[in-house]
């Protein structure tokens, strides 16, 4: 039933209410969308509930973008050739520009009086957009492009003190 429209579904059309074939101007201003007369409260609230709705289905979209990425980024192998370590740095900025923008790209689900909660889908964004940025991460880890073990860090060790010494010469 989620192919149907959401007053069809809500407006009793599914069953022996009519039907798919009933006209959808039948029923009463008391229903599904007719609120907005002289107590337009109850639609007020509903339009938050829809716009409430929206933000929420924005901050999860992501999620099939990511994971598409993670897995063209798994497809393209482990190995340092120029075709993954660009669909590696590619799932490195693309999330980090979406974490950057995120301030924008919420500003536009705010209303003049600031009733929107954005915080929490917000987060939510920011969240699934970091997992695909630790995978690419974890990805160039294991690509050998990190710098995570101490044979990568021994040219800026100071060299050993010198214990001992010794000279060859006549005695």
């Amino acid at each position: 039933m989620a192919f149907l429209p959401a007053d069809w579904r809500a407006g009793g059309r599914i069953g022996g209410h009519g039907g798919l074939t009933g006209r959808r101007g039948d029923r009463s201003q008391a229903g599904a969308g007719g609120t907005r007369g002289a107590g337009g409260a109850k639609g007020a609230g509903a339009d938050l509930a829809a716009k409430e709705k929206a933000i929420w289905a924005f901050a999860q979209a992501p999620l099939k973008q990511v994971g598409m990425m993670a897995f063209m980024m798994w497809m393209s192998g482990s190995g340092v050739h120029i075709f993954s370590i660009m669909m590696t740095f590619t799932g490195l900025m693309q999330p980090l520009s979406a974490i950057a923008g995120s301030g924008k790209a919420f500003e536009r689900f705010q209303d003049e009086q600031k009733r929107m909660r954005l915080t929490a889908p917000r987060a939510l964004y920011c969240l699934i957009q970091f997992g695909g940025f630790a995978y690419a991460m974890w990805k160039l880890a294991n690509m050998g492009l990190l710098p995570t073990g101490v044979c990568d860090w021994v040219s800026g060790l100071p060299p050993a003190p010198v214990l001992e010494f010794s000279s060859g010469g006549e005695a």
